[in-house]
């Protein structure tokens, strides 16, 4: 929910910052699997702007161009499209294979 509406945000022309967009980046960066992509859906995202914004300072505002707006939309169109699920819930699934654990760790009692 919080990547989406980040990136809602930025294509509804709202103002982001250098910091906002640093926390969205890292968060998208973790996203990427959970979508089907790799890590072309992160080229041009950072552009001259995310330089400029890291000499002047995290409150600096910055200005999208139009190839890092149609990654954004496609970012929201995989974020609503594809989501994921929690991680307990593939964690606990009858149809995820669970690995075979070390004697130590089955040992520790946490599993």
């Amino acid at each position: 929910a919080r990547a989406q509406g980040a990136v809602a945000a930025i294509l509804e022309g709202q103002r982001t910052s250098c910091a906002e967009l640093r926390s969205l980046l890292g968060l998208l960066e973790h996203l990427v699997v959970m979508v089907g992509g790799d890590r072309s859906l992160m080229d041009g995202l950072r552009g001259s702007n995310f330089r400029r914004g890291e000499l002047r300072g995290p409150a600096t505002t910055m200005v999208f161009e139009e190839s890092q707006m149609e990654r954004f939309r496609d970012w929201r169109r995989r974020l609503l499209h594809l989501a994921g699920c929690h991680f307990s819930t593939a964690l606990w699934s009858s149809g995820v294979a669970a690995p075979p654990l070390s004697a130590v760790v089955a040992s520790g009692g946490l599993l």
